[in-house]
């Protein structure tokens, strides 16, 4: 029930009344009709109430018949009640309009007017006016739940004004990325965010802080604080992933306005398990999309191992073999080739690689290989894949000799519980 604070006070008495007398031809004597008042059941009514009007009337012929007629604060406008013969009252219980303090900070006034007649077809009526206090506006309230099994935050609101209330992260956590707003339609039910460390492989342990605002700005006084744990991947051996780091990424129509809007850029981790064989020289890996995506690689994002730090820091994956430094192509050869693979739909892909100079031949080691960020023109969601062959060898490795090349046994990149796809919207 709605705890309603009272914060103006109104008039409890229509007077104002006017009357019609007749007379009854051979009778006794005249035959008088009038309304005396109207009192109402309280002095503060508060939007959203019920209150009782009693109409106070003089009369012998009944029985009596009466109109009231509200101006506003009252649904139907019109209502009507009757009183018996030898009554001298009638009562009429309604419900005022509701609406919020936050509307119409200073409530408002109703006017009514009340019509009656005798069974002779006298006619009485008073009017006058009564204000209405409006609720003050309920705040929303918002509970959260860890979802272990997706990385997720389920949140539920509640709001006592059935108002639509947005849920926000007000305090993002720490190495996860941060999900969109959303929209309870009618204050009350549920959202989920689903939530993915920054680094894939070092996952996220970090408290996250949800608020809901309800449409007049009302803000839940108790925040909802969820601890977030989103596990680092531990990967296969002998297997090639492509990770984007973001769920959703905004679409780019331009290279120019995808790097104008970080919103746009999505970075993709390509991760490798343990090798099956001798590994020192990513001699090419070619990461694939949709042609219907419009993929483009963002200039200069391109990092050796994990993210952050310089290009060309040795870190993730290239710790094992910890070489002196590294030979990298140009920028400018990360470039956007179209291809149509035995048979299957058009693919875009970009081609990398990695040559450490000062390594040594490794048979243990996970890690990223690389990262980098690509933005898409199109709204869609599309699977990130690898090309092994086309024409030639195009994900491969090689060991000090430079020869055999060496192939991923597994370059699906489809694995449970790994995000492989990216949302454009």
């Amino acid at each position: 029930m709605r705890k309603l604070f009272v914060l103006l006070v109104v008039l409890g008495l229509i007077g104002a009344v006017a009357s019609c007398e007749t007379l009854n031809v051979g009778g006794p004597g005249p035959n008088r009709f009038a309304i005396t008042n109207v009192t109402f059941s309280t002095n503060s009514p508060v939007a959203g109430s019920d209150v009782t009007a009693t109409i106070n009337f003089q009369g012998v012929s009944g029985p009596f018949n009466f109109t009231v007629t509200f101006g506003d604060c009252v649904t139907p406008s019109v209502q009507t009640v009757t009183a018996p013969q030898g009554a001298t009252s009638a009562s009429l219980t309604f419900t005022l309009d509701s609406f919020l303090l936050a509307d119409d900070l200073d409530g408002k006034d109703c006017s009514v007017s009340v019509t009656g007649t005798d069974a002779n077809g006298s006619v009485g009526s008073a009017s006058g006016t009564f204000h209405v206090t409006g609720i003050p506006n309920q705040l929303p309230t918002i509970t959260g739940v860890f979802n272990a099994a997706d990385c997720s935050v389920t949140t539920t609101t509640a709001d006592l004004d059935n108002e639509d209330v947005s849920v926000s992260i007000t305090g993002a956590g720490t190495g996860v990325n941060t999900p969109a707003n959303q929209t309870v339609t009618g204050g009350n039910g549920t959202s989920t965010f689903f939530f993915s460390p920054t680094d894939i492989l070092a996952g996220a342990n970090t408290s996250v802080t949800f608020t809901a605002t309800d449409v007049n700005n009302g803000v839940s006084l108790v925040p909802a604080v969820v601890n977030v744990v989103c596990p680092g991947l531990s990967p296969a051996a002998d297997t090639l992933y492509a990770i984007p780091t973001n769920p959703t990424v905004n679409s780019a129509a331009t290279e120019a306005a995808a790097e104008a809007d970080a919103g746009a850029q999505e970075t993709i981790v390509v991760v490798t398990g343990d090798p099956a064989n001798p590994f020192q020289y990513m001699t090419g890996v070619r990461v694939c999309f949709p042609a219907a995506a419009g993929v483009g690689y963002v200039k200069n994002s391109f990092n050796v191992g994990a993210q952050g730090g310089a290009a060309d820091e040795v870190d993730g994956f290239w710790t094992t073999m910890n070489p002196g430094s590294f030979l990298l192509a140009p920028d400018s050869f990360y470039a956007v080739t179209d291809d149509v693979q035995d048979g299957d739909p058009a693919i875009e892909c970009i081609d990398f690689n990695v040559t450490p100079l000062g390594g040594s031949d490794v048979t243990t080691g996970e890690g990223a290989l690389f990262n980098f960020k690509a933005f898409f023109r199109n709204a869609g969601t599309y699977p990130i894949s690898f090309q092994q062959v086309f024409t030639v060898n195009r994900t491969y490795y090689q060991d000090a000799n430079q020869a055999p090349d060496y192939f991923w046994s597994d370059i699906t990149n489809v694995h449970a519980g790994v995000p492989n796809s990216v949302t454009v919207q």
